[in-house]
């Protein structure tokens, strides 16, 4: 029935499409996953913050595959955590000791599932030649392995990336005996001449002089660390007191405010190492990097296999501060540039949007001397939308020649999607027919 819902209109095509012995065995397969639910645990607001935790789950009806599913069930740190003073965290569990029985298991369930569409009958030739058994040897080489955490602190990219970039970041691999598995990475070309300690203190990882940080590391408490900065190095030493838990599979922690002030990086970077770089984009990547400024805050998720399915839980952390400041007047005098090929900024004009709804945009000639073109609107600001209805506008090839006036009923009307708007000024997304151009509007001073 949901499926059908989700099928609208076209599930009559979409059914036709599939033959009924592959309807039947994909419908007996969905009895397995009969809900996927969200909702909302709490939620806390007022006008300068909201909070919200929520849960997503896909309930699994068999509970021979939830049985296994939850043995995989790994360590997530609390590295993985993102406050307002760290940029990303990552984290994936996955308890190896179990992997190769639980895996078996549902390799068996799969292979011994009775089918009679084609397709599914092919899928499980695939699964068998899959045997569960090569997993022992990999299993067997980092046993006791329970997860990862990647944890960045800061990142500066630089004027001239990747030569000037640089991170402050822990990497950490959590076992049950990480002694054991530090011997065995010592084995690895990759690891030739580093001695991990295992005392807690840490130990310099000779690096290219090209690479931009320094990284050490060492062991703290039941974790393999690799930290490239002094706040990683300070999140590293709390390891010391964590114990190994089976929380979950997967965690992922953003900070939007300090992903938003990556943007001119970013954009720096991309001019720097592609300077034929598409001006769509750059326009796409600056947009979807400043879309992030509306949120001033973090957001926590995890997820993990349980008895009755699979869930994710979700924190959301956020000040309401930020986006009220954004709301203010955009009235004033601008400096214009565009975002061009290569992600270079490329100076247009200037701008006045005037406080009883006129305005007056002047583009210079090259050299500066003078206006080249001229016009004047009205305008309004509905939303987070401009518009714009030209009322004149002159032009002249070069200073020397004459103004030339289009007739009236040719004055253009357009608009534009205002985004990552500040005290200094604000970005405008004009979109024309399937391209997207991006202007940013900065106050004169």
């Amino acid at each position: 029935q949901q499926a059908k819902a989700l099928g609208g209109d076209h599930w009559e095509e979409i059914s036709s499409e599939v033959s009924p012995e592959c309807q039947a065995d994909y419908v007996a397969m969905m009895e397995n996953y009969p809900k996927l639910v969200f909702g909302a645990k709490s939620f806390n607001a007022d006008k300068d913050h909201f909070e919200m935790t929520s849960t997503m789950a896909l309930e699994i009806a068999n509970p021979k595959i939830t049985e296994q599913l939850v043995k995989l069930n790994g360590h997530i740190s609390n590295a993985a955590t993102v406050s307002d003073q760290s940029l990303l965290g990552l984290a994936l569990g996955l308890n190896l000791n179990n992997l190769t029985p639980a895996f078996t298991e549902l390799w068996t369930m799969w292979t011994s599932a009775e089918f009679k569409c084609p397709s599914l009958l092919e899928s499980q030739e695939q699964v068998r030649a899959a045997n569960p058994a090569n997993l022992v040897v990999i299993t067997a080489m980092a046993q006791g392995l329970q997860g990862v955490s990647l944890s960045i602190q800061g990142l500066e990219l630089g004027s001239n990336p990747p030569a000037t970039a640089s991170a402050d970041a822990l990497l950490a691999v959590t076992a049950e005996k990480p002694e054991v598995l530090a011997g065995l990475l010592g084995t690895l070309p990759q690891f030739s001449g580093i001695v991990i300690p295992t005392d807690g203190s840490f130990a310099e990882v000779p690096l290219p002089p090209t690479v931009p940080v320094k990284a050490k590391i060492g062991i703290q408490g039941k974790n393999i660390v690799l930290t490239t900065g002094p706040k990683s190095e300070a999140l590293a030493k709390t390891l010391v007191t964590e114990s190994i838990n089976t929380e979950g599979t997967f965690a992922l922690g953003l900070n939007y405010s300090e992903i938003t002030a990556l943007t001119d990086d970013v954009i720096n970077t991309i001019a720097a190492t592609n300077p034929v770089a598409d001006a769509g984009t750059c326009a796409e990547t600056y947009i979807a990097m400043t879309s992030l400024s509306a949120f001033d805050g973090v957001l926590n998720l995890e997820s993990a296999y349980t008895p009755k399915g699979v869930e994710i839980d979700m924190v959301m952390d956020m000040s309401l501060t930020g986006t009220q400041e954004k709301a203010t007047a955009i009235t004033g005098d601008y400096e214009v540039e565009s975002l061009g090929v290569g992600c270079l900024w490329e100076q247009q004009g200037v701008d006045t949007l005037s406080k009883d709804g006129t305005g007056q945009y002047k583009i210079p000639s090259d050299d500066g001397e003078c206006f080249i073109y001229e016009a004047e609107y009205l305008w309004q600001q509905v939303g987070n939308r401009l518009e714009f209805t030209e009322t004149k506008n002159t032009s002249r090839n070069d200073c020397a020649s004459d103004w030339e006036t289009p007739e009236t009923e040719d004055l253009p009307v357009y608009d534009c999607s205002i985004f990552d708007h500040n005290g200094s000024g604000f970005s405008c997304v004009f979109t024309e027919e399937d391209s997207r151009e991006v202007f940013r509007y900065a106050k004169a001073k």
